[in-house]
């Protein structure tokens, strides 16, 4: 039922595509996958009708979801009927606002992802954000040269132009292109970067011209990621590129009010070492009484774990006044306090926070760091609009989980 649903989801979509012709922009990499994708749909939308895949659905099964017009992966093979069946109407009847321009986020968790999507979503426009020294999925790969091989087939596949993170040197041997990043010799080279109050601020220089921008987000990424959708929106002839409806998607390095009149950098979406060495980073630059860390497990690094593990711990016992490690292999990062479980973390961190700090949570998608995030929140009850993982999914997941315990009880 998995391959035939996969077969009928690849010929719908495909059809979906020659039928309305979009320009399709996809966008992979280990980190900055989503927030550059987000960046990319906000610029866009200002001169076009842009449409952006939602959320992290960027699977052989979700990533074609954006060109059905749907945001929500099915639950069921009920749900999934239901989602092809809309797919099929696109075609039976045509839809006068279908989007001028889609950006796809792309996964390449595994050998082949690449290649498979690409045989269902033909880009214009590639884009690479990083690969980095230890990728996440690498597990999955002989070595991080495998990793970026395996990307780099979404730049081969570009049929007008691809884009690429100069600072990363896997990256940047990925091909020609346009590149971006904070080294002077990037095509759109970002520099003058500093953090503020509200959030980062910065110049992008581009065809010998200066911009500013401020953007309510915080740390380099953020500067990334808006680079690289300001080098697309320039090479589709936008002139006044603007950053006013740039926002952090949740769980991404968002930044959230406390109790206790803290701070919380929001991190629990996913971990990797590049992406947590970036976050400690951030954290160590933001003013702050007290900085403080918990920081889960990074999962699927393979025989780098350990090590990893380790470089991370060293690195945030310097940055931070308290670590605080969730899971079993963040052991290794000899921290102040260890926990199994986000759950005991979001029972123990309220107690020991104080006015004035600031709080960084970061941790693998299992790891479900989001739940530290909940318990010393300022508005709980907006948990389901800035907080990941708060759909039915995830609910039932975690009902499940709990029925599973008494049951063992």
């Amino acid at each position: 039922m998995k391959n035939l649903l996969k077969l009928a989801l690849k010929l719908v979509t495909k059809l979906v595509i020659k039928r309305y012709d979009p320009y399709i922009i996809a966008i992979t990499g280990t980190v900055g996958k989503t927030s550059t994708k987000e960046a990319m749909v906000a610029v866009l939308s200002d001169k076009f009708n842009t449409r952006g895949s939602a959320g992290n659905l960027n699977t052989e099964f979700g990533a074609p979801l954006v060109f059905l017009k749907q945001g929500k992966a099915g639950e069921s093979y009920l749900e999934w009927a239901s989602i092809l069946l809309k797919g099929v109407s696109l075609l039976v009847f045509r839809d006068k606002d279908y989007p001028e321009i889609i950006v796809s986020e792309i996964a390449a968790d595994k050998p082949g992802d690449i290649e498979y999507l690409c045989s269902v979503i033909k880009p214009h426009i590639s884009v690479i954000t990083a690969v980095g020294e230890v990728p996440v999925h690498v597990e999955f790969y002989n070595s991080v040269e495998e990793v970026a091989k395996e990307k780099a087939k979404l730049a081969f596949a570009a049929k007008d132009n691809v884009f690429l993170c100069f600072d990363d040197p896997l990256v940047r041997e990925m091909g020609e292109g346009i590149t971006f990043g904070f080294e002077k010799e990037a095509d759109v080279y970002i520099h003058s970067f500093e953090h503020t109050q509200k959030g980062v601020s910065f110049a992008i220089s581009h065809n010998k011209k200066d911009h500013r921008f401020h953007l309510p987000l915080i740390g380099k990424p953020a500067a990334y990621s808006f680079a690289a959708a300001f080098a697309v929106a320039s090479y589709l002839g936008l002139e006044d590129i603007s950053s006013d409806n740039i926002f952090s998607p949740p769980g991404r390095m968002s930044l959230l009010e406390g109790i206790k009149e803290t701070m919380i950098i929001d991190g629990s979406y996913n971990a990797a070492p590049a992406s947590v060495f970036s976050a400690l980073e951030c954290l160590e630059d933001f003013p702050a009484k007290r900085r403080l860390a918990v920081l889960g497990d990074m999962l699927e690094l393979g025989e780098h774990s350990l090590d990893q593990h380790r470089k991370v711990g060293e690195r945030a016992r310097s940055v931070c006044d308290i670590v605080i490690s969730v899971g079993e292999l963040s052991r290794e990062m000899n921290s102040d306090y260890h926990f199994q479980r986000s759950e005991d973390v979001a029972s123990f961190l309220p107690d020991v926070i104080k006015k004035g700090d600031v709080v960084l949570v970061k941790g693998s998608q299992s790891i479900r760091t989001e739940k530290v995030v909940y318990s010393i929140m300022k508005y709980p009850q907006k948990a389901e609009k800035l907080l990941v993982r708060q759909t039915s999914y995830w609910r039932k997941k975690d009902e499940q989980k709990e029925a599973e315990k008494k049951t063992y009880r």
